[in-house]
């Protein structure tokens, strides 16, 4: 996150993403060296302490420390992984640019463990997708039709001349049923027990819905527009055309400008709505609104030219 980097206070979160980062690139360079001796003996110089040994080469080859894994987080971040992950394609099947941002994503499980899982990482999750709240639900069929099958690769031999009985069974079942891991099916008054490896469960999103499944996970966009939101929309696409300028023109990220615009009235509306975020985004320490020659840019649909200045 680069929030945590560029941040002008001392803060706690920005000492450990310093911290996190230096660790990492430091142990980085000792795994590194027997490949790329070189290059990691001079990383390891411009990170070593007067403390460590004089060469990257002088070092112990580091050790697996098990207390520095953390298995539940692992968990929450290939859970939010994937999420974020469909997200973000269900974003650029109904072209939804991810700058414009969205009211909510409902994330929908039966397995309440899924939900306990991505609510430990929610801020990633409204961060990376964009969107203005979370809604949990564990109730899939508000989104998804739901429908069982057997799987006739582990009942073929178990079911043998009753597999017509037991796929009939199968198919009426609802999904919960084998939450309990087990099941007993009740052939015309004979038994026969299913586990959930004998079944397949197909999740179908329903027709018109902005959803897609994972796994056990049913990830749903809420894509209603209001002038607000298209605001917000509007400012971080001034804000990415800018940075595109300001890469075009060989700045240095760090380096202030001058900004001068010539766009319309609505443009500028946005921009005085959101001006901190924006100047602070691009760097720009005086910006004029007046007639310029310099780039021309589609602003969502808005013409802008805007010239930069290095200050």
């Amino acid at each position: 996150n680069r929030g945590g980097f560029w941040s002008n206070e001392e803060t706690d979160d920005r000492a450990e993403a310093f911290q996190t980062l230096y660790t990492v690139v430091f142990q980085l360079s000792k795994v590194a060296a027997p490949f790329i001796p070189f290059i990691s003996d001079a990383i390891y110089q411009n990170l070593r302490t007067k403390e460590d040994p004089i060469s990257v080469h002088l070092c112990d080859f580091p050790s697996y420390d098990a207390t520095w894994r953390n298995e539940v987080l692992e968990e929450e971040m290939a859970s939010v992984q994937s999420a974020v992950s469909v997200g973000h394609a269900l974003r650029k099947e109904h072209k939804l640019k991810v700058r414009q941002p969205l009211p909510k994503v409902h994330l929908i499980s039966s397995d309440p463990r899924v939900i306990k899982l991505l609510k430990g990482q929610e801020n990633l999750i409204l961060d990376e997708l964009n969107v203005g709240a979370v809604e949990y639900h564990s109730d899939e069929k508000k989104f998804v039709e739901i429908s069982i099958k057997p799987n006739f690769k582990t009942l073929g031999r178990r079911a043998g001349h009753l597999m017509k009985k037991v796929q009939a069974a199968i198919l009426v079942l609802e999904p919960s049923a084998l939450d309990g891991g087990s099941y007993e099916l009740d052939l015309d008054g004979e038994k026969f027990s299913i586990t959930s490896e004998d079944i397949i469960i197909d999740r179908k999103v329903k027709e018109g819905s902005v959803a897609a499944t994972e796994g056990a996970m049913i990830i749903a966009l809420d894509t209603t527009l209001d002038d607000a939101l298209r605001l917000e929309g509007l400012a971080r696409e001034i804000v990415n055309k800018v940075n595109t300028q300001r890469r075009n023109m060989q700045f240095e990220v760090t380096d202030r400008v001058k900004m001068v615009i010539d766009t319309t009235s609505h443009v500028r509306k946005c921009f005085e709505e959101y001006r901190n975020y924006i100047i602070g985004e691009i760097l720009a320490s005086e910006v004029k609104f007046e007639a310029t020659q310099g780039e021309e840019w589609d602003l969502n649909g808005e013409r802008a030219v805007i010239s930069l200045e290095k200050q």
